[in-house]
């Protein structure tokens, strides 16, 4: 029986290296490993013995384009550990803030990663040629997400004003009628974001999964709640449902020899996080411009096809467009000056969890008497998602082997690219070496 084994090298858009190797006896996958030598960045140690205050303006450098995920998650973990309640005010900002972000990371993916590769380019400036109408709807959505950061934050990127506790300077009543107006007019161009991805020729490739991600009832996923599976949003299987504080309890992080990165399982199974694993589970809390858009596209959710995971972020652009709109609303009436809370530092240990673009995020920090970390754990929906896409990849390749070298390589980086894992903020592409023995 022929052997063979297919290596990509420097895997595009991720942060970083990383290579795949996929071995073959004939037809039959025998082995996949994605190796991911992205540098080690040492935030768990480095922030030990650093004061509370410090931890979510340290956390958020972790990544750039999910900065305000780290830091509100951190938030909510330094607020857990020392009983702290924040408004309902500044929960809304904080979620406003978590909002841009989103908006910010589904559109540059959708549109300058993932778009080009169906469209017959090799990357975005190539095709802004000949498809201005898609950047320009992208650099609108993008724009408006980036004023609606800044308002609340005070910066795109870090941003420097939520507090443990509150916000250190809030947005004017006429800021935030102006981004309400902002953000409703860019709606449109979610809206046609949707159409465009929904239009898309994706593979007929289904891989079923345990889909992971927060519940809280009646909300859409995003600012806190019970980590879930799937199963508990559909009749039969096995229904699991941890409380954040025990996560532990279901989700295992491992290593691998060939990879510096960590994998992941919950409740000792491989699963997804991320869009298409919130829209699976909750799609009937989308709004209902969102879910209007997603009928009109002819795709049924629950979908089990990581190709689709494109087309959840579209459908999610326009619930968050509706999400903003409705906060707006509402501060622009009742904004209003909250000092700050002094806040003593103690010990304590507490969890955060939120939904970053990727998918669950988590915060975990052990306090001291002084308030000083002693201990910290961070689990991100990269490490989570590595495991499956090993899966996709391994159960994804025969229904390639009748191609070219070339058109493997490029089915392989639309597969990859589906997952928008944290990392993939690389330019360079797939360069493919096929090996047979």
């Amino acid at each position: 029986m022929e052997k063979k084994t297919i290596r990509i090298e420097r895997l595009s858009k991720i942060e970083g290296h990383a290579n795949l190797s996929v071995s073959l006896e004939g037809k039959k996958v025998t082995d996949v490993k994605m190796k991911v030598f992205e540098a080690a960045q040492y935030y768990e140690a480095m922030v030990k013995s650093k004061p509370f205050h410090e931890i979510p303006l340290t956390t958020a450098r972790i990544c750039g384009f999910c900065s305000q995920a780290h830091q509100n998650t951190a938030l909510q973990a330094i607020e857990n550990a020392l009983d702290i309640e924040p408004s309902r005010q500044t929960m809304l900002l904080r979620e406003l803030l978590q909002i841009g972000q989103f908006v910010t990371s589904h559109s540059l993916h959708l549109y300058f990663l993932a778009l080009p590769d169906y469209l017959g380019f090799d990357n975005a400036i190539q095709m802004a040629s000949k498809h201005p109408r898609e950047v320009q709807q992208a650099l609108e959505i993008k724009h408006v997400a980036t004023e609606l950061v800044n308002a609340v934050g005070a910066r795109e990127i870090h941003s420097i004003n939520a507090m443990v506790g509150g916000f250190s300077s809030i947005p004017t009543k006429s800021k935030l009628e102006m981004l309400r107006n902002k953000v409703t007019q860019s709606k449109q161009a979610s809206l046609e974001c949707v159409k465009t991805f929904g239009s898309l020729q994706t593979p007929d490739f289904q891989i079923p999964a345990h889909y992971a991600c927060l519940f809280q009832e009646g909300d859409y996923p995003l600012m806190d709640g019970m980590i879930e599976s799937s199963e508990c949003q559909a009749d039969g299987g096995k229904c699991i449902q941890v409380n954040k504080t025990h996560y532990r309890t279901a989700i295992r992080e491992y290593l691998k020899p060939y990879s510096s990165a960590k994998f992941a399982t919950f409740a000792d199974s491989t699963y997804f996080v991320g869009a298409l694993a919130r829209v699976n589970n909750h799609y009937p809390l989308l709004s209902e411009d969102a879910k209007k858009a997603a009928e009109e596209t002819g795709v049924r959710f629950p979908n089990h096809s990581p190709f689709i995971n494109n087309l959840a972020q579209a459908i999610e652009l326009v619930h968050f467009h509706d999400r903003a709109i409705e906060i707006l609303e509402e501060l622009s009436k009742t904004i209003a000056n909250e000092p700050l809370p002094r806040i003593e530092g103690r010990a304590g240990t507490g969890v955060g969890a939120t939904e970053a673009p990727r998918g669950i995020l988590l915060h975990e920090y052990e306090l001291d008497s002084a308030g000083r970390v002693e201990h910290a754990n961070i689990v991100t929906p990269t490490a989570q998602n590595l495991r499956h896409l090993e899966q996709s990849i391994r159960e994804y390749v025969p229904w390639l082997l009748h191609l070219s070298d070339e058109k493997i390589s490029l089915e392989l980086e639309k597969l990859v690219r589906a997952y928008d894992p944290c990392f993939s903020c690389a330019t360079h592409f797939l360069k493919l070496k096929l090996e047979r023995k």
